[in-house]
């Protein structure tokens, strides 16, 4: 079953970041990101990119849609 909470929490932790210096990181306060990892607010699709960008993963996976972590760019143009 997926849980957002839970995977904000293990990559904010493999990260080495406290709440503190996550919320910082995306101009919130320690509660959002609490709230955020227990699963008692939704982040914005503005905050999941940041997140994206943050821990260098895809949107997907935020989602959990896809098992593939890292984020690639896709050339458009050839």
């Amino acid at each position: 079953m997926y849980d957002f909470g839970l995977l904000l929490k293990q990559l904010r932790k493999n990260k080495g970041l406290t709440q503190q210096q996550l919320a910082e990181k995306i101009n919130r306060n320690k509660t959002v990101i609490s709230k955020y990892e227990n699963n008692l607010l939704a982040p914005t699709l503005e905050t999941l990119i940041q997140f994206s960008v943050i821990f260098n993963v895809s949107l997907d996976y935020l989602a959990g849609l896809h098992v593939n972590k890292s984020a690639s760019l896709v050339h458009w143009m050839d």
